[in-house]
């Protein structure tokens, strides 16, 4: 992991996204990049600032945001840059991803206040990223568990192989397989490859299977009670993105989980 996009409106920082990321890059030479947008009581500021110049040399009132984001990197030592987004915003976070390794945010930001929970605003970006996106979750120690969510597909392999390459500093840490199987259904032919190919990569590892008719309510299950675990989705990730009432959005509402999300 190289290049780290934030994504905060540029009145709030999302504090928590920004010492996530810099956890999982390890503090180790990566590039954050900072994409803020105007929040819903900042859009004067926010107008009037060039994020092309440098903050001491304008004469306007820059938004906290972006003052903070930058204290803060400097603070840890983390190369940074900014992007102002001020036209089609969702369409310019897309084009970002294309561009980068991840992009880190919360799971309930959005252009206009809408509560706890996963907002359409990141719900969309989700769906359209061009790159894996991290949600960050509100408070965290230290990651004890990372759990990869399995189906057999392509989507699914994906979702594993993007996190271990993008973070193999996470070699030590305990990983889990979870593969959730309709009631009767034989198990996956693909498992012992997996299990053959994260064993180069992971010194812990186990898999779990799990009989369910609904994916997601059985994941909600496994989830209840765990703290320090991030999930990786790729298997039964699409549904959990496009509804509304989605599994996804229920664990994010009750329990701070982590998610690292990749799709084709």
């Amino acid at each position: 992991m190289r290049k780290v996009l934030l994504l905060s409106t540029s009145q709030v920082l999302s504090r928590n996204s920004l010492d996530f990321a810099n956890y999982l890059g390890k503090g180790k030479g990566f590039h954050l990049k900072g994409l803020f947008f105007s929040g819903s009581n900042d859009t004067a500021s926010f107008d009037a600032f060039n994020s092309d110049e440098d903050v001491a040399t304008q004469a306007i009132t820059v938004p906290a945001a972006i003052t903070e984001f930058q204290s803060v990197a400097t603070m840890k030592g983390i190369q940074h840059s900014i992007q102002i987004l001020k036209n089609d915003i969702l369409q310019e976070i897309q084009e970002e991803t294309r561009f980068a390794d991840v992009l880190v945010c919360d799971a309930s930001l959005s252009p206009v206040n809408l509560g706890l929970g996963l907002s359409p605003f990141v719900r969309k970006v989700l769906a359209d990223a061009k790159c894996p996106v991290v949600v960050a979750p509100v408070k965290f120690d230290e990651l004890e568990e990372i759990v990869f969510t399995y189906d057999g597909s392509d989507t699914s392999m994906y979702a594993i192989k993007q996190f271990t390459y993008l973070f193999p500093d996470f070699s030590e840490t305990p990983v889990s397989v979870l593969q959730i199987l309709p009631a009767g259904a034989e198990k996956n032919p693909g498992q012992n490859k997996l299990i053959d190919l994260l064993k180069f990569h992971y010194n812990s590892l186990s898999f779990t299977a799990r009989e369910g008719e609904e994916a997601e309510i059985e994941l909600f299950r496994q989830f209840v009670g765990k703290k320090n675990s991030l999930l990786v989705m790729g298997a039964y990730g699409r549904k959990m993105i496009t509804n509304e009432r989605s599994t996804a959005d229920i664990l994010l509402r009750n329990i701070d989980t982590p998610m690292f999300i990749a799709h084709f």
